[in-house]
């Protein structure tokens, strides 16, 4: 009687035992009165269930197994605390907490009787006393071993590893990870999948020697705040969550770790009318992802098609509200073996559920002009007029989305310059139904785009034509032909752009689509990289991060500077290549673990190709010593690669202009590379307008590497002086106007004189300094 009357006390049971949201019912509600809830667990013993919750005064068993009418076992003293994991292995609980005390170990096998049998470990060998805080822990069940992420004071906030197999009552230490934070994990035949919230990325991680941990490659999550992960049944998909404002659920196919891909990402359905709404756990049951989902309580997603995520069912713990804020549903826990679920809600307690596990109906199909019928991107699909259920065609055209539901749907699909197309869809539970669908256009623009001297065809340009509401965007054929569906009844601004020749921008364009509109292309190199014209990019190794893309810049903040740009240089357009744009901290996506490069699409070596301008951008700061790292940047033809020149920080965006030596008719590439060098820093680059153009009488001379020639212009001979500034090697060379070497003399001191030109022909030359951290700007003179 004591005891049910304590039971009580501490627990209420709503009014409406059997409240229903979609495909879950609720059997109980218990709430605990001054104590907050953290993670949940459960445990199954001879036939029974219970319920295991982080509660802040200690961990809580509840008798699960009537859902209806839950009964309180016991509550185990522990740090009194808001933050609580619990995870199980065998006949133990294993629990960490914020508040320290190390990991407690429970003695479950008392159960059902109240008997307590509980300790703490701190640690033993050689962190013997050093476990104390313990943000949370994983166990590999395959090879018993418990892992504790976010220890204070230890691993670097890494993992910490104990071998509990052996004896699951005295932990012993057997290693960690200790290279950065990891908030937490999942851990199963000695690989650890870790999360490193701040760095905004999962880690796969070859734990096999505990002693010698192994990174085999980190992967990006959809906000850059990767919380926590789970991995399918079948060991091929891992699926993420992010827990901040307007986060995702994500899923990635690492059925190759050295090619992880990105399948899908899901919201919950609540947050497409309600922005903002954080997930925090995920848990995957028979292909279906349980989630917990703070304000918008848990969602089960069908997963068993993890590159067209679905959402379910979903039951709300937190009726106050939705969207963005830490309240409400903190975990979930799905493993029982009646399908019964239980959740810890962080101020309203436990929640006992029934779920019905359904899989979702799927539409997929392709969108193409129905004309050309070539893929649409970008085109809007609307399924029943259901907000989470809308989507967009990929640069295939390819669309994918569902329902819970199964009937006949009303479909609608829509692009800007195509009359929409309406139809109607059956979907099936469990099924696949390809809609595929063919827009007629409003009309088309037909054009080409032509070789300004020669008139021909330039095939594979690029094209954008924009105006206030509308982009339209194709690639020329190999004629150079350009068809674009639209009625073009306003302006236009026409961007147009070709690997080997000068971008054509034009404002204020009329176009008729009645005529053929023709765009004209001068030969030259320039690249403002508002088009993909073809430069590639990589890295020195799986796990390096800050990797070279494409877009427009995000900015991040490193003590009031600006790391990574915010927009790019003063030129035409929006985007630029910069390494790692995915915004957040600082230190989230900047260069990290080895080298990022970026190579040019080749070159033809000419006229125009003597000189090489661009804007870069070079942020090199942080760290404990001073900074070290460069970017630099090289040109290679065949197997020679050449030093350009090294850059430093750049305090903003800068423009540089330097001379290129090549016969006409050489092939070559620019490439542009910087990596973090240990000790490590900040480091964000950034390459922007780049063009090539022709030798000026006015390139200036290098401040550290001057020369000067007396007499100029000479007739004979003429005496070349030079100052190197710092007491480096260094060699003379003398082009003439087409790239040819003429004459290369070894310098023997950083200041002196030397005399050229004995032999030269009448004409024009270059001579520049050439030193083994790069060479200094040339400078034209004349033998008469």
């Amino acid at each position: 009687m004591k005891k049910n009357l304590l039971f009580l006390f501490f627990c209420c049971f709503t009014a409406n035992l059997f409240a229903q949201d979609a495909n879950i019912v609720q059997k109980s509600h218990i709430t605990f009165p001054g104590q907050t809830l953290a993670n949940i667990c459960g445990y199954a013993v001879n036939g029974k269930e219970y319920a295991l919750l982080g509660a802040s005064k200690g961990m809580i068993i509840m008798d699960v197994t009537n859902p209806v009418t839950p009964k309180q076992i016991n509550q185990y003293p522990g740090p009194d605390n808001l933050w609580k994991e619990i995870k199980t292995y065998k006949n133990y609980a294993y629990v960490t907490s914020e508040g320290g005390q190390g990991l407690q170990i429970i003695d479950l096998s008392t159960l059902p009787d109240t008997t307590k049998k509980y300790k703490f470990y701190t640690g033993d060998g050689a962190i013997s006393g050093k476990l104390g805080k313990i943000h949370a822990l994983h166990i590999d069940e395959k090879k018993g071993f418990v892992y504790c992420y976010g220890a204070t004071g230890i691993a670097k906030g890494g993992a910490v590893i104990m071998d509990i197999g052996t004896d699951p009552w005295n932990p012993k230490y057997v290693g960690m990870y200790d290279v950065d934070y990891i908030h937490d994990g999942y851990a199963i035949n000695d690989t650890l999948f870790g999360c490193h919230i701040y760095g905004g990325y999962f880690s796969i991680i070859d734990m096999s020697d505990k002693t010698k941990f192994k990174v085999i490659n980190t992967q990006k999550t959809p906000t850059v705040f990767t919380h926590n992960a789970w991995l399918s049944d079948n060991h091929k998909t891992i699926f993420t969550t992010d827990e901040n404002t307007g986060s995702y659920m994500g899923s990635y196919d690492i059925s190759d770790p050295l090619n992880i891909k990105l399948l899908d990402k899901i919201r919950s359905n609540t947050s497409s009318k309600t922005p903002g709404s954080i997930v925090h756990n995920t848990h995957i049951l028979n292909d279906f992802a349980i989630n917990s989902y703070y304000k918008d309580g848990i969602t089960i997603v069908d997963c068993h098609k993890p590159d067209n995520l679905v959402e379910v069912a979903s039951f709300d713990t937190y009726p106050q509200g939705s969207g963005d804020g830490f309240e409400g549903a903190w975990g979930v826990y799905p493993f029982l073996p009646s399908g019964t679920i239980v959740v810890s809600n962080i101020d309203e307690g436990l929640y006992v559920l029934s779920p019905t596990y359904k899989r979702a109906a799927y539409l997929e199909g392709k969108v193409t002009d129905k004309d050309t019928k070539l893929a649409l991107l970008d085109a809007t699909i609307s399924l029943d007029n259901r907000l989470y259920a809308a989507t967009t065609s990929d640069i295939k055209g390819l669309y994918k989305t569902g329902l819970a539901d199964e009937g006949t749907f009303d479909v609608v699909v829509s692009k800007a310059g195509y009359f929409p197309l309406k139809t109607k869809a059956i979907l099936v539970a469990g099924k696949v139904t390809i809609l595929d669908a063919p827009l007629e256009a409003e009309g088309y623009l037909n054009g080409v785009v032509v070789d300004a001297a020669t008139n021909k065809g330039i095939p594979n340009a690029q094209i954008k034509i924009t105006e206030a509401t509308n982009v339209y965007e194709t690639v020329s054929d190999a004629n150079g032909n350009i068809k674009l569906p639209g009625s073009f009844k306003a302006t236009y601004n026409v961007l147009a752009g070709a690997w080997g020749y000068k971008y054509s921008n034009l404002k204020n364009q009329t176009i008729n689509i009645a005529n053929s509109y023709v765009v004209k292309l001068s030969k030259g190199y320039e690249d403002s990289f508002e088009f993909d014209l073809g430069w590639t990019t990589e890295v020195s190794a799986a796990n390096v991060t800050g990797k070279w893309t494409r877009g427009v810049p995000v900015a991040t903040d490193f003590n009031g500077s600006v790391c990574n740009p915010g927009a790019d240089s003063n030129d035409e357009g929006t985007q630029c290549y910069v390494t790692g744009n995915a915004g957040g901290a600082a230190g989230d996506d900047d260069v990290d673990n080895g080298t990022v490069t970026l190579t040019s699409p080749n070159i033809v070596s000419n006229s125009l190709t003597k000189t090489i301008s661009y804007n870069y951008w070079f942020f090199n700061a942080g760290g404990s010593t001073a900074a070290n790292d460069t970017l630099s940047i090289y040109t290679k033809s065949g197997n020679k690669k050449t030093l350009v020149q090294k850059l430093l920080n750049s305090n903003g965006w800068v423009s540089k202009k330097n001379p290129l030596y090549f016969a006409d008719g050489t092939n070559f590439q620019m490439i542009f590379e910087t990596s973090d060098n240990l000790p490590g820093h900040l480091v964000e680059a950034a390459i922007d307008n780049i063009q090539f153009g022709v030798i000026s009488a006015t390139l200036e001379l290098d401040a550290s590497l001057a020369l000067e020639i007396l007499p100029s212009p000479f007739v004979s001979t003429a005496t070349m002086r030079y100052n190197l500034e710092q007491n480096e090697a260094a060699t003379l060379k003398i082009f003439n106007t087409s790239g040819q070497l003429i004459e290369a003399i070894k310098l023997n001191s950083n200041v002196g004189e030397v005399e050229i030109g004995k032999n030269y022909a009448t004409g024009t030359y270059i001579a520049q300094l050439f030193t083994k951290t790069g060479y200094g700007k040339g400078f034209k003179f004349v033998k008469m």
